[in-house]
């Protein structure tokens, strides 16, 4: 995925008049912009990667469960579901999720290493697993093999 291919899912949403839809992909536009202006400065446009966009899109992501988990504990049902609207939009642009027997070899291998800290075992297993999974889960499956 390239900005280019988000100024057509965007110029096709508008078409097709889904407003949630347009609104979500501009504002993932504009944050993957800041994202690359702020790391690639003026080339940011031939130099921002796949990755680096989706890493834009896990911070949409997170910021968006959060966001459902508090209006739903205030009763804003309004508000939950546009939030759960943009979020559905989003998770298409999210690569799979690694299976539990995935992580807990990229913690044997991590562990291979000498580490006990818990954070640095933390920081080495994310980064074998290359965004392949979420930090809440690899946590939990560290905790339990430690």
């Amino acid at each position: 995925m390239d900005v280019t291919h988000l100024n057509t899912l965007i110029f096709t949403s508008l078409k097709s008049g889904d407003k949630i839809r347009t609104e979500t992909l501009r504002t993932l536009l504009s944050d993957v912009r800041y994202f690359g202006i702020e790391k690639y400065r003026s080339d940011w446009e031939k130099k921002i990667s796949a990755s680096d966009i989706v890493e834009v899109v896990k911070k949409q992501v997170k910021k968006h469960r959060e966001s459902i988990e508090i209006f739903s504990k205030a009763k804003r049902n309004d508000l939950t579901h546009k939030e759960q609207a943009e979020l559905d939009v989003l998770l298409e642009f999210m690569p799979g999720e690694a299976d539990d027997s995935v992580i807990q070899s990229a913690i044997e291998e991590a562990k291979k290493t000498g580490e006990t800290n818990f954070g640095k075992l933390m920081g080495i297993v994310m980064k074998n697993l290359n965004g392949s999974a979420s930090g809440e889960r690899v946590a939990r499956l560290l905790k339990t093999t430690l």
